[in-house]
């Protein structure tokens, strides 16, 4: 018998032996080859998933800059309003050197409607009824930024952290509620209303102080890197 022979007929008598070899070897091979694919195929699809997530975190970040950097300037405008109404020193034109015309353009310039233009230019005490308008004119104004501004934040706060909310919704309240007490005794001249004036310059540091820590919260979110908490 030839040795190709003898070989062939050495599978014949052991073919199932050699199946069973090949099938051990080759399940677990088969099964590591799976499992490593699997595994791969897990990984692409965690980096995808945190991927998206950073993408997502990226996008909602700077949403939250955008929506925080529009809310300090609105902020910003109202303190500088406010400020304005605190303010310890007043000036006021002297009507005696004004034509009618000239303070109602003056009037006009610091955005007085026309219905109290017309009690300024009627009043017989000119003097004082241009003063009271003007401040009752600043203190609507400042009402008017404060709606602005809480409306503003109410639409965003999705995009904005509680803390900071908060930090501007107590600001807010603290303001609107003496300048609303402010512009009603400018308008009555209610004399139990009368501790405005030292009710004002004292919301107004108040403020200042609130405003410098919410400053510092902003920045914290801004320059995490370079603040630290």
């Amino acid at each position: 018998m030839s040795t190709e022979e003898m070989i062939v007929e050495w599978i014949k008598n052991n073919w199932l032996s050699i199946l069973n070899s090949v099938i051990m070897i080759g399940i677990p091979f088969y099964l590591k080859k799976n499992i490593e694919c699997a595994f791969a195929r897990k990984a692409e699809e965690h980096k995808a998933n945190l991927d998206i997530i950073k993408n997502k975190s990226n996008e909602f970040s700077k949403l939250e800059i955008e929506v925080i950097k529009n809310s300090w300037d609105k902020f910003i405008d109202v303190y500088y309003a406010f400020n304005e109404l605190a303010a310890a020193l007043k000036r006021y034109p002297d009507v005696k050197t004004m034509t009618d015309r000239e303070m109602e353009l003056y009037l006009v310039e610091l955005n007085v409607n026309n219905e109290n233009i017309e009690t300024v230019l009627s009043s017989y005490d000119k003097q004082n009824t241009l003063q009271d308008v003007i401040e009752f004119t600043k203190a609507n104004n400042v009402l008017n930024l404060l709606f602005e501004f809480t409306k503003y934040i109410d639409k965003n706060s999705i995009f904005m952290r509680k803390d900071i909310r908060d930090g501007f919704d107590v600001m807010y309240k603290e303001m609107k509620m003496v300048s609303y007490k402010y512009r009603e005794y400018i308008r009555t001249k209610i004399e139990k209303a009368s501790d405005i004036y030292i009710e004002l310059p004292n919301l107004l540091k108040k403020i200042t102080e609130l405003k410098e820590e919410a400053e510092l919260e902003i920045q914290k979110i801004v320059f995490p890197e370079k603040i630290s908490r």
